[in-house]
């Protein structure tokens, strides 16, 4: 039997959907916009509430007064070399901001934290109030640039000049460092250079492949720390590690099996939402995976909020473990379409054939184990809160068998002999 989609109204669990969008957003507060070209908000423009925006470039330059979730149609900018996914930030931001695109340039103020992640570049020439996180190839704080709080930077090529008010912490290939930096700077790095007249107010620790040797003008007020990378053995094969894994594999299949099972609508939607936005669904499961366990640490310090705070974690928990089975869906299903488009999907093969590979991939050695993981985690995650927030869902139905047409009725005036 094939398996054929079928989209019917439905009302989710209650009291998942409940949980989860307490945790994430709120509909009547929250504002979605998917726009097919470019996005500008005009600067005499200001945003009230938590907006999701989605557009093939967006250019920011009024205010917002609450979180801010922006991505860009990376898709658009890999099929065509001359269309940049971007995103621009020229505001002022009140609130956090989350942002993913090839470019993401922020000249603007965000007065909270702000998470920027880019496929090719991350350009900060504006300020940041808290924290600041930023994730691509290449990454550059600007001379002009401020964050009042800490910065992480994970980057193959970084140039940080700006002023951190908190920690710096740095994982790239080539790092250059300038600028002023108040607390702790941690680098690792295998190139790494400190320009002359850099200050640093805490200790500098630093993993590189051989001694780092400051000019006479910097400035470090604690100490200069090398680190050394700790030494890992691999890891012996043992008939114990292979009967652990074997189970670990048979309960994720009997646990996927039962979820597709017991909640076919919930876990085909869910497949449907990965399968038609992978970079939908990976933003909502990076933001639904961090905003979470803190919508439920804010709950326990209220008392009416501890057994919601609690059933919260316990959803959170739940929708981690099953993303795998989400994921491990799709990803077979499109291997075997790929192979061969006539192939009719059976659930307990396809389910078993995805977590082979998951389970593979997750246990490459690092980093390449860690970001599988981290990718199917917030796929799947992603997949099942597009499926909430959509109200509706596929079923899973068989295909009718074709009869053949009746008959046609005899002529007038004629008749059978």
């Amino acid at each position: 039997m094939d398996l054929v989609i079928e989209k019917r109204a439905y009302g989710v669990v209650p009291i998942l959907a409940l949980l989860l969008l307490a945790g994430t957003v709120t509909p009547v507060q929250a504002s979605f916009q998917r726009e097919t070209g470019d996005y500008v908000l005009a600067s005499n423009v200001t945003l009230r509430s938590e907006t999701w925006l989605q557009a093939h470039t967006l250019t920011l330059c009024g205010s917002a007064e609450d979180d801010l979730f922006l991505l860009s149609d990376l898709g658009t900018s890999m099929a065509t070399t001359n269309a940049v996914a971007s995103v621009r930030l020229g505001g002022t931001m009140a609130a956090d901001v989350w942002a993913l695109g090839d470019d993401v340039e922020l000249s603007g103020t965000v007065r909270e934290h702000a998470r920027l992640a880019g496929l090719r570049t991350v350009h900060v020439t504006g300020t940041v109030g808290r924290n600041l996180l930023a994730v691509a190839s290449s990454v550059h704080l600007d001379e002009g640039s401020a964050v009042t709080g800490e910065v992480t930077v994970i980057a193959r090529d970084v140039i940080a000049e700006g002023r951190v008010g908190g920690n710096l912490n740095v994982r790239a290939q080539k790092a250059v460092l300038g600028g002023r930096v108040n607390g702790d700077v941690t680098v690792t790095a295998a190139d790494i250079t400190v320009l002359p007249g850099t200050e640093i107010g805490g200790d500098f620790s630093y993993l590189a492949g051989q001694d780092l040797v400051l000019d006479s003008r910097v400035k470090v007020a604690g100490k200069l720390i090398r680190l050394t990378p700790p030494v890992t053995e691999p890891a012996a094969f043992t008939w114990d590690t292979l009967i652990l894994q074997t189970a670990l594999f048979l309960s994720a299949l009997l646990a996927a099996l039962l979820l597709f099972n017991l909640l076919p609508t919930f876990a085909f939607h869910s497949v449907d939402r990965l399968g038609q936005s992978a970079w939908r669904s990976l933003l909502l499961g990076f933001a639904a995976c961090a905003l979470i366990p803190v919508t439920a640490v804010l709950l326990f310090f209220t008392v009416v909020g501890i057994p919601l705070g609690i059933m919260l974690l316990l959803v959170y928990g739940l929708m981690i473990y099953f993303s795998k089975a989400i994921a491990a869906f799709i990803l077979a299903q499109r291997l075997i379409r790929r192979l061969n488009p006539n192939t009719p999907l059976v659930l307990m093969p396809v389910l078993a054939l995805g977590l082979i590979i998951l389970y593979i991939a997750v246990n490459l050695p690092f980093p390449l184990g860690t970001t599988a993981w981290l990718a199917m985690t917030f796929l799947g995650v992603g997949g099942m809160v597009g499926a909430i927030l959509d109200r509706r869902v596929p079923v899973l139905t068989a295909q009718p068998a074709q009869e053949p047409p009746p008959p046609p009725p005899p002529l007038p005036g004629t008749g059978s002999v």
